[in-house]
Order: C-alpha cells, then sequence, then structure tokens
C-alpha cells in the first residue's frame, strides 16, 4: 500500500512540478534501496563482535523507531491539496 501511497503523496506536494518531484522521489528511492542493506549489515556485522551483544531484535527496534519518526514528519510536514479553505469560510 506504501508503494502506491508514497509517489502519489509526493506528486501532491508540488503540483506545480511533478516531474521534478517524481524524478526525486524515485532517485531517493533507489538510493535509500542500494545504500540501506549495506550500511545495516555492516552495523550488525560491527556491533555483534563487540562484548554488548546487539541482533537483529536491535535492528527491528531502530526500523520501527525509523518509521514511526517518518509517519510524524509526514503527518506534520505533507499537506493536503484537497484541504483548502477560503477566505471567510468558517470550518466545520
Amino acid at each position: 500500500m506504501a508503494a502506491s501511497a508514497c509517489p502519489s503523496l509526493a506528486l501532491d506536494q508540488m503540483p506545480n512540478s511533478r516531474s521534478i518531484m517524481m524524478a526525486q522521489n524515485r532517485l531517493f528511492t533507489s538510493i535509500g534501496s542500494v545504500i540501506a542493506p549495506a550500511i545495516g549489515g555492516t552495523l550488525l556485522a560491527v556491533f555483534s563482535s563487540i562484548s554488548v551483544k546487539v541482533g537483529y531484535e536491535t535492528v527491528g527496534l531502530a526500523f520501527g523507531l525509523m518509521n514511526i519518526t517518518a509517519a510524524v514528519i509526514l503527518f506534520v510536514l505533507a499537506k493536503d491539496p484537497y484541504k483548502i479553505k477560503k477566505v471567510g469560510q468558517l470550518s466545520t
């Protein structure tokens, strides 16, 4: 569901620059898909070799916290283009 909702939300944020927004969205999604497993695997290998055992549970917790943080950021910063209030109109 997120795969179809994310591009739609990204396109609605800048309706006058749809091509640039779609290109940037795809670019950073691809970069994240390449870099994230390398960083995660390296961190898991480094931290599992030290005296404090950090396993897959900690990695899962970190991903969960990152997702919650991203959801809060989207909730605060994303604007809904369909909820445009007119001047002088009272919200009900």
